[in-house]
């Protein structure tokens, strides 16, 4: 096997746009129940996403495993729609996280079990404001309204991305509410939490990047080891399907 290093979080980008001769060769992955989802989007570019990502789950998770063919892995989920691997061979020491948006779709990959990602194109068009307004936190929100107009889309999408991600990585959902937390800035992102289910916040980290200046990226890990926490670094990896992977590239640590 060649898992990552314990403090590593591998991230991985996968460009969107494969050559027919790929998807074709992609749809032979699948297994049946992936199938019968494919074939029920409506549109091409929803089946086409859908085969990628399912598709590049597989084959990046065969990088870690060389000895599980792509179409061997198998997966559960639980009663919130995270998933996990069930292959006996590597079921509680692999983990990953998926997020896709039009243009790109991103993997987490990691040895610790909390782990979430969220990605989103900042330019599709949404009510930022008016979101936020019904969805975050006060603070949040007040925070918000005092940067200047121009600022507040990027704000927005810093604060829906980390939230996506913690929620992920919880494994919850939309089952914590979004107002139940906040996150501030002033270098690293870090979370606080509103009410009396609150979680630890000295057990996370957060990080987040920018692809293309187009896409907005940010990951969630959480762990009670403090001493693997402190050193935990985000490696950045590409994969385009009709090319060979790029080099790693370490993005940094908190």
């Amino acid at each position: 096997m060649n898992l990552p290093a314990q403090e590593q979080i591998h991230l991985w980008l996968i460009m969107a746009n494969p050559a027919p001769e790929a998807l074709a060769r992609f749809g032979l992955l699948l297994n049946e129940q992936e199938r019968a989802r494919h074939e029920r989007f409506l549109f091409e570019q929803d089946r086409q996403r859908f085969l990628l990502t399912r598709a590049g789950i597989r084959t990046l998770l065969s990088h870690y495993v060389p000895g599980i063919a792509p179409g061997e892995w198998t997966f559960g989920s639980n009663a919130h729609g995270k998933p996990w691997i069930s292959n006996p061979e590597v079921a509680g020491r692999l983990f990953f996280s998926i997020s896709h948006t039009a243009g790109l779709i991103a993997m987490a990959v990691s040895r610790l079990e909390e782990i979430g990602l969220d990605v989103e194109n900042r330019q599709l068009p949404r009510r930022t404001v008016a979101v936020a307004e019904r969805f975050f936190a006060a603070q949040e929100v007040k925070d918000l309204h005092q940067l200047p107009v121009a600022a507040q889309d990027s704000r927005f999408f810093d604060l829906w991305t980390l939230k996506e991600a913690y929620i992920k990585a919880r494994g919850l959902g939309l089952a914590i509410p979004l107002q139940s937390f906040a996150f501030s800035f002033g270098g690293m992102p870090t979370i606080s939490f509103i009410g009396s289910d609150a979680d630890d916040a000295g057990h996370w980290r957060f990080w987040q990047f920018d692809h293309m200046q187009q896409f907005r990226l940010a990951l969630a890990v959480g762990t009670r080891q403090q001493q693997l926490l402190d050193c935990l670094q985000v490696v950045s990896r590409t994969w385009q399907p009709d090319r060979q992977q790029a080099g790693d590239l370490v993005l940094g640590k908190p």
